[in-house]
């Protein structure tokens, strides 16, 4: 599977408001980028597709999370992770991510 990469949160003030307000394709992920390991929380408050959240540690999705649109129901990420991965679809656990350019390319672990 390859993704386009639409959004990239890679500091506090856009990790904050993530994806509110924008639409992510069928076919583009949004990543968030962090500078140091660590359990991460979501909400969807403002977000208007159902999305799922993939943690990834060295290149692995390690967790994967549906969440609703538009609800404020926390979703935490307990693993430490410096990225994960917002899209419309579901990215298996075990499986490998990279970074190519303006793509995220997934394959089987």
């Amino acid at each position: 599977m390859v993704l386009d990469i639409k959004y990239i949160f890679d500091d506090a003030e856009s990790r904050i408001e993530g994806l509110r307000g924008h639409r992510c394709p069928i076919d583009a992920c949004a990543l968030f980028v962090y500078e140091t390991p660590a359990p991460r929380k979501f909400w969807m408050k403002g977000v208007h597709t159902n999305l799922y959240l993939s943690a990834v540690l060295d290149n692995e999705v390690v967790g994967s999370i549906f969440m609703r649109a538009n609800t404020t129901e926390v979703h935490i990420v307990s693993e430490p992770v410096m990225v994960v991965v917002e899209s419309r679809v579901e990215i298996p656990v075990g499986s490998h991510v990279d970074i190519v350019g303006e793509k995220l390319v997934v394959s089987n672990g």
